[in-house]
Parts: C-alpha cells; sequence; structure tokens
C-alpha cells in the first residue's frame, strides 16, 4: 500500500509511520525478527530524507534505551541501512555551496552533536561471545 502511494505522507502520517518503525527495536527478543522482515526499508523509502533522517535518529535512539544487543552480523548489517542517513553526510551539498556557504552551517550543531553521539554509543551494542565473530561485525 505504501509503495503505491506517490503524494507525501502528511506529518500525522510521517509520526504514525516513526512509532512504528521504532516500537519493536526497544525489544532485544523482536528486533532481530522484525529487522529480518522487508518492512522497515519499504517504510523509510516512504519518508522524506529528513524525517528518514529522524526516523533513524529515533531507531538509534530506542536501541539504546532498550539495551538492545546485536549479535549477529545480519541483524546487525540490516539496522545499518536503515541508519544510512545518519552515518552519511548526504546533504543539499550543490545548494549550499552555490549560495557560498560553508558546509558545517548546514546542519543544526545541537542536533547533528546528538546524532554523532547515539552513533557513537550503537557501537557498544555490538558484540559477540566469539572474538571472531565479534570483529567481523565490527569491521
Amino acid at each position: 500500500l505504501l509503495q503505491q502511494r506517490r503524494e507525501l505522507l502528511n506529518q500525522r502520517s510521517e509520526q504514525v509511520l516513526l512509532d512504528i518503525l521504532v516500537a519493536p527495536l526497544t525489544q532485544e527478543s523482536l528486533a532481530p525478527a522484525v529487522l529480518a522482515m522487508p518492512y522497515h526499508a519499504t517504510m523509510m523509502a516512504c519518508l522524506q530524507a529528513g524525517a528518514q533522517r529522524t526516523a533513524a535518529f529515533t531507531m538509534v535512539t530506542a536501541v539504546l534505551h532498550g539495551g538492545v544487543k546485536f549479535n549477529d552480523c545480519e541483524t546487525l548489517r540490516r539496522m545499518l541501512r536503515l541508519l544510512d542517513r545518519l552515518i552519511r553526510d548526504e546533504g543539499e551539498s550543490s545548494c549550499i555551496e552555490s549560495l557560498g556557504l560553508q558546509k558545517h552551517l548546514e546542519h543544526d550543531t545541537c542536533t547533528f552533536t546528538m546524532e554523532q553521539e547515539n552513533m557513537a554509543r550503537f557501537v557498544h551494542q555490538v558484540g559477540h561471545s566469539n572474538p571472531v565473530e565479534a570483529f567481523k561485525m565490527l569491521s
């Protein structure tokens, strides 16, 4: 149904979609199974770029608050795909450059700092009892 929609979602619809994306990621028993389903990626694709960034930040925050641990490579890979908007800097660089503005002025400093701090904390949610597997996950 979401893939068939061509118009942008309104703010209320985006919030409901965000709630659906985030809720299962607070529970360690649910996160791997839910991330294995294709729906998270489909729902993320329905959001505008700014809303995707907000969704990614909210998902990381939910994982941290829920104390959810990632102990297999595939679940971690799926989560990182969803967090792509926080990992890669894909701002409006051509627009910024054409206006003669500096890249660092593109984002709110406080928001950027919170995003970076949560991503740094997220790394500590990754681990495995086998050092070889742990290394694979972190590399």
